[in-house]
Order: structure tokens, then C-alpha cells, then sequence
């Protein structure tokens, strides 16, 4: 399965295409008959990756047009498939609890692979209503004085931080952001929190001011200097929200530097913020 293709990893390959051929790799040993590939047509660049996979199809999008006709696609506000049948719902988008677009064409995306590997429809619909998400993915903290503390720390590279920032665009958010340089262009990030966040608190790294300069170019000035360590991110943040508001700690960047990992990030967010709680009751 690919699900998407996006600038990430650069400190670690020479360019983007050669990241980009390394991730397409996936298929390169797959067999007609027995394999499949499960991806989004309707995506140039990951279409570009798998013109030559050679394992049997399985396309999901959120088209369904002549000209593109995924097996599992959104439509009318349902997820539905035909796969080696008429078209059956698979339930209403609504019955996702994780939030954003994203994340319907991740459930695209799973509901293609277990069709492929022969999960009934049934199931999946039931796996749909009941998938609550994983630590470190938008993974909800808690809410304090009816603010919501999100951990969306796997968010590593600017594709998904912007991906995160769209899924609460109806909210308030106050964003934390910043990090390791991963040789990633940071502009559409910065013009994603310049547009999206209501206030941004910045972690300490090697990319962050790189950052500042580019809020800062499109009229946003990050609260205070960076932080340096997460007590003192998630205390800024506190000191900003307001009722309705989400806290969103979603970097766009790697951790070293005031981190282990992004997991030790997310778990540094996490108890941060159940130590605010715990202070507010």
C-alpha cells in the first residue's frame, strides 16, 4: 500500500526522487497472482510510483467518475466499495471519529487492503465506527476547561502537520510546532499555521528559526522564544487557549535535539498536559 508521497527524509537521501524511488520499492518484487498494490490513482505522484506494479490493483479515491473508477471511494457523505460486486456502503464518514480528510482516505485505504485480502463488509464497517485511532496520531489528551489537547507528535514533516491543521479548522487552535532540520522546505507549513492558528508556540530545534522567519514574513509572530523543553510549550500554551479551543502539538519536524524521538515527544506532551489537568481539578 501506498498511501501518499510527500518531501520527507532529505537529510538522509540526496534528493526527493531518490526518496520517492526508494518508497515506490514496496512493489518492485510483488507477483500478478498473488500480490496486491493498493493505491490513489487519482494522486499524480503516487500514480507516477505505481504505473509499473505489477501485483493485482486495488484503487481507492474519493472520485468516482468514468474516467476513474476506484474500488472503495467517498460519495454523498458514505464510504462505499465495489469490489467484485454492486456498489454497498460501507457506513457513513461520520461514524469516523478521527477527524480531517486524511483521515477518511487512510480508511479508504484499509477498507481497499482487507477487501483485497477478503474481510467482509460487515467487518469493515464495523472496524470503521469502531477505530478510535493510535498514540501520537491526533491522539486526543484531554480536555480542561473545555479546551482539547491534541498529540499529533508522528507529525514528522510538513505534510502532515499541514494535514493535521486542516482537520480542526473549524476550532481555535494554538499550534505548537517546531523542531529538527530535515532538509524540508518549511514555507507551506509556516503559510499552513499563518492561516490555520489562532497563536503558535515554537519548540527549540534546528529548523525553528528558519520558521520564524517565515511566520514572521506572512504577519505571525510565535509567542515568546522557543521553548525548551515541553513543560514550558504546553504552560505557553495554556496561557493562550480559551474555551473552544484546540491545542495542537503537531511539529512538521523531527525531535532530536530536546527529544529522543517523536514518541518521547508525544509522551513528554502527554504528561505535561495530565499534570495541567490534574492542577485544574
Amino acid at each position: 500500500m501506498l498511501t501518499n508521497i510527500a518531501p520527507d527524509h532529505l537529510d538522509r537521501y540526496d534528493s526527493f526522487d531518490e526518496y520517492a524511488g526508494t518508497k515506490a520499492s514496496i512493489f518492485r518484487w510483488q507477483t500478478p497472482r498473488v500480490d496486491f498494490a493498493v493505491f490513489d490513482p487519482g494522486d499524480p505522484l503516487v500514480k507516477q510510483l505505481t504505473y509499473a506494479a505489477p501485483g493485482q490493483w486495488v484503487l481507492y479515491g474519493s472520485g468516482y467518475r468514468p474516467d476513474l473508477k476506484p474500488d472503495v471511494w467517498v460519495e454523498d457523505g458514505e464510504f462505499w466499495a465495489a469490489w467484485e460486486h454492486e456498489p454497498v456502503s460501507l457506513g457513513s464518514v461520520d461514524a469516523l471519529k478521527i477527524p480531517g480528510e486524511h483521515a477518511q482516505r487512510n480508511a479508504l485505504a484499509a477498507a481497499a487492503a482487507a477487501l483485497a485480502v477478503g474481510v467482509s463488509v460487515a467487518e469493515i464497517r464495523r472496524a470503521i465506527a469502531g477505530f478510535t485511532g493510535v498514540t501520537h496520531r491526533l491522539e486526543p489528551i484531554a480536555t480542561i476547561n473545555g479546551v482539547t489537547w491534541i498529540n499529533d507528535s508522528a507529525a514528522t514533516a510538513p505534510s502532515a502537520a499541514i494535514a493535521a491543521l486542516r482537520a480542526y479548522a473549524d476550532r481555535g487552535i494554538i499550534a505548537i510546532s517546531g523542531g529538527y532540520d530535515k532538509r524540508l522546505a518549511m514555507d507551506d507549513v509556516a503559510e499552513e499555521l499563518a492561516r490555520s492558528a489562532r497563536a503558535v508556540v515554537l519548540l527549540d530545534g534546528t529548523v525553528t528559526p528558519q520558521l520564524i522567519e517565515l511566520l514572521t514574513a506572512r504577519g505571525v509572530e510565535p509567542v515568546g522564544d522557543p521553548a525548551t523543553s515541553m513543560d514550558e510549550a504546553v504552560a505557553r500554551a495554556a496561557s493562550l487557549a480559551r474555551r473552544g479551543d484546540v491545542v495542537l502539538l503537531s511539529p512538521g519536524c523531527a525531535s532530536f535535539g530536546l527529544f529522543r524521538d517523536e514518541f518521547h515527544r508525544g509522551d513528554a506532551f502527554r504528561e505535561a498536559v495530565l499534570r495541567l489537568a490534574e492542577g485544574a481539578s
